[in-house]
């Protein structure tokens, strides 16, 4: 039996593992360092503080985290969405015309914000130092969201290697500016919150030179298709914004909670343990979303042709048995090692709860698990069909947290985690049954058009 003849490098180049592969080393190199910057500032951190000044940091990225989530995260979602079908259409400048107008406004109001916070604040009496760390906040997450819109500018385009860069980048920025900041000044709150503003804006400014002049999207540029795309803008993110509130109010409902009933100290071990299990094993997921939302939004194209949209949800199961299986292993990892894991990663005197590790690294595999079955309904721009479940679901998870938060401490905390995104991952699950019927029956054929 004659051998095959072998691969030409021209063939190998043209595969299909070859271009996937390709696509995913810059993003996996950049959320590598991008770990190792969060992991190495949690220990700066936790070494340049004293716990009371960790949790107030604590407390003060919750501002950051509302931001983002109600302000940044519907734009840079839609910019993710709508690059493929405006980059059809060859109207990729009215696009990031509209999204550039859209956050000149919000910064508008959002400083408007802070003078009458201000105002109020300082009639009422409230300490200054309190009123200090708060506007800078705020004024570190109104920089975050342009450069999130960037950041999704860059994913969109494909141009994996920027986007890496500066994925890797903005820990060590961040955290590293807080750190030094801390140790240069004084070991408050106050100076590192000032570290972070720095580093945000620092990468901002080079994220805004290199998408100016490698890009070509000028913003200046206005056409007709301008006010359009405007209003896909917002329909497509608005409800993110809805969501962003209640999932604000889940997410930081536990430290603002911990902060009411309990010592500093609580909020400083919650929060370590956090950064450490559930937030590190989302961030494991990055490479991953990273590489294959843009591909699977590619496939679907507009959302409207069958044979498209039965790519992008057999793609989507993939990914998010592929999420659950990565974490459960990280999982059981920091059930072997979690005094280890502790002891390499955070000062002495954040350790005394290392065995709550692995609740917190299962809780985020779940819930990373149940966020890619949201794909489902943005591939079919329908994102409208998600809020009344997801306000439901994460406002009552508000309320029992708080209540678990007042009845209980950490331990209890830490379980009531993983119960939550089990319960969410069960939600989604329902959702999206039919787009998983279709994806599992698309799993049985060879059929493979529409695939890119």
């Amino acid at each position: 039996m004659p051998f095959p003849p072998p691969l030409s490098v021209r063939t190998l180049r043209e595969s299909a593992l070859f271009r996937l592969g390709r696509e995913f080393v810059p993003v996996a190199v950049g959320q590598v360092l991008a770990m190792a910057g969060g992991l190495a500032a949690l220990r700066f951190l936790t070494e340049a503080l004293p716990p009371d000044e960790f949790a107030a940091v604590t407390i003060a990225m919750t501002a950051i985290t509302l931001q983002s989530l109600i302000l940044g995260a519907p734009i840079s979602a839609s910019v993710g969405r709508l690059y493929a079908p405006a980059k059809e259409q060859g109207e990729l400048p009215s696009l990031w015309n509209a999204v550039s107008e859209l956050n000149r406004t919000i910064s508008l109001a959002v400083l408007a914000g802070i003078i009458v916070i201000v105002i109020f604040a300082t009639t009422v009496g409230v300490s200054n130092l309190f009123v200090s760390i708060g506007v800078v906040a705020i004024l570190s997450g109104l920089v975050g969201n342009y450069a999130a819109s960037q950041d999704a500018l860059f994913l969109a385009a494909r141009r994996r290697w920027i986007s890496a860069l500066f994925r890797a980048l903005d820990p060590w920025s961040k955290f590293g500016m807080a750190s030094a900041f801390a140790v240069i000044f004084s070991a408050t709150g106050s100076s590192a919150m000032l570290g972070i503003l720095t580093g945000i804006t620092s990468i901002l400014l080079l994220k805004s030179f290199v998408a100016r002049n490698l890009l070509n999207l000028s913003s200046s540029v206005r056409t007709i298709s301008h006010h359009r795309w405007k209003k896909q803008v917002i329909s497509f993110g608005s409800p993110y914004a809805v969501w962003g509130i209640c999932y604000w109010c889940w997410s930081s409902v536990d430290k603002l909670a911990l902060g009411a009933f309990h010592p500093p100290v609580e909020i400083a071990h919650y929060a370590v343990l956090f950064q450490l299990g559930y937030a590190s094993v989302l961030s494991l997921f990055g490479p991953i979303n990273q590489l294959v939302q843009p591909l699977i939004f590619l496939n679907a194209g507009t959302g409207t042709d069958p044979k498209r949209t039965a790519v992008a949800y057999k793609k989507i199961l993939l990914v998010s048995l592929g999420v659950f299986g990565l974490g459960s292993l990280f999982s059981f990892f920091a059930f072997l090692f979690h005094r280890d894991f502790l002891a390499i990663f955070v000062a002495e005197g954040y350790q005394e709860r290392s065995s709550l590790l692995p609740l917190f690294t299962m809780a985020g595999t779940v819930f990373g698990a149940a966020q890619c079955l949201e794909l489902y309904f943005l591939v079919e721009l329908r994102t409208k069909a998600l809020m009344r479940p997801k306000v439901i679901f994460f406002l009552v998870g508000s309320l029992l947290m708080f209540l678990v938060a007042y009845f209980g401490g950490v331990p209890e905390m830490a379980a009531f985690q993983l119960l939550q995104a089990l319960l969410y991952l069960s939600l989604m699950i329902f959702l999206s049954h039919r787009q998983m019927r279709i994806a599992v029956m698309s799993l049985c054929r060879t059929d493979r058009v529409g695939e890119r």
